[in-house]
């Protein structure tokens, strides 16, 4: 593994191995976070960015978000905060209504100028698309995915917006020590979570009404999970009802069902790729998504955390 840093003044630091690093990443978020720490035996500047590689290939490439250099008995030592993609989650988008707008329309304006590099995917709003005053360009991308494409937007490694809902010919990746050829692991924990995860919904459409309407979830149906929630749906257009009401059924399950993997710390998979986990000990597990990967490195060793979903949670 190389880490290099690049100060504001251009110049680029190579750095020695790390005492301490976590590398994370989740599929929720387009910024990966970075935190590090180094012996270092000369004054250093203030870094802008900082690039972590393996084997020739870029892992993580972000800007600084603080950097602190400590000084004590035991040497110097300096530690930095860094995340990717940072600005597209620090700068605050232009408020606007877009009428009938299609995503391209939304890439263009708020993630082509941050160097995001197209779109994988297409789709249009069918009716007036409102960004509010103090949404952050990424939030305006999600909520517009979400509630006009029913998917949940990712930036691939390469600087793409996908919005796909399944990647064409994708190979699972498959998680079992039973079998040579798959991704080992050390130990794994599968959970459930039911408190919180909503099973009926009662809304309403027309405010001078009660909550009416009436839809159960399927996926809390067969898990026998009967809480109930209100949502007020007066103020929506027509199009974005089944949306909210699908956006709000998916919010409460996430984290309900996961698989974590103690895994190898060279196993740098992708966020998002579709995976497998089977274990005699603990059963079969198809159908799932990496959700969070984190690469640790501490006094104890260096090893990988993987969180695993199921694909319909995203």
């Amino acid at each position: 593994m190389k880490i290099e840093g690049v100060t504001v003044s251009g110049q680029t630091i190579c750095f020695s191995s790390p005492i301490q690093m976590e590398l994370c990443e989740s599929f929720d978020t387009p910024a990966s976070s970075l935190f590090v720490v180094f012996c270092i035996f000369w004054p250093l500047e203030e870094l802008e960015k900082i690039i972590v590689k393996n084997n020739g290939e870029v892992v993580f490439d972000g800007y600084v978000d603080e950097q602190s250099t400590i000084c004590d008995s035991s040497g110097v030592k300096i530690k930095i905060s860094a995340r990717s993609n940072a600005p597209l989650i620090d700068n605050e988008a232009l408020p606007v209504t877009y009428i009938r707008p299609s995503v391209e329309d939304i890439y263009k304006n708020h993630l082509e100028p941050f160097g995001i590099k197209g779109v994988l995917g297409s789709g249009i709003c069918q009716g007036n698309f409102t960004v509010s005053k103090g949404t952050c360009h990424w939030a305006v991308v999600d909520e517009f995915c979400k509630c006009v494409l029913n998917v949940s937007p990712k930036i691939t490694k390469d600087g793409y917006l996908d919005t796909r809902h399944n990647v064409p010919n994708e190979t699972p990746i498959v998680f079992s020590n039973e079998s040579k050829g798959n991704c080992r692991y050390f130990s794994a924990q599968v959970k459930y979570k039911r408190y919180g995860v909503i099973g009926q919904m009662l809304y309403k459409v027309d405010p001078s009404q009660g909550y009416t309407g009436l839809q159960i979830d399927e996926n809390a149906k067969k898990r026998k999970i009967t809480i109930k929630r209100y949502l007020n749906l007066s103020g929506s257009q027509k199009w974005e009802r089944q949306y909210r009401l699908q956006r709000e059924f998916k919010k409460s399950l996430s984290g309900s069902c996961e698989v974590e993997l103690l895994v190898p710390f060279d196993c740098f998979l992708k966020v998002g790729a579709l995976a497998s986990f089977y274990d005699k000990r603990l059963g079969e597990y198809k159908d799932f998504r990496i959700f969070h990967i984190e690469h640790i490195i501490s006094n104890l060793g260096m090893h990988c955390n993987v969180i695993l979903r199921p694909k319909e949670h995203f």
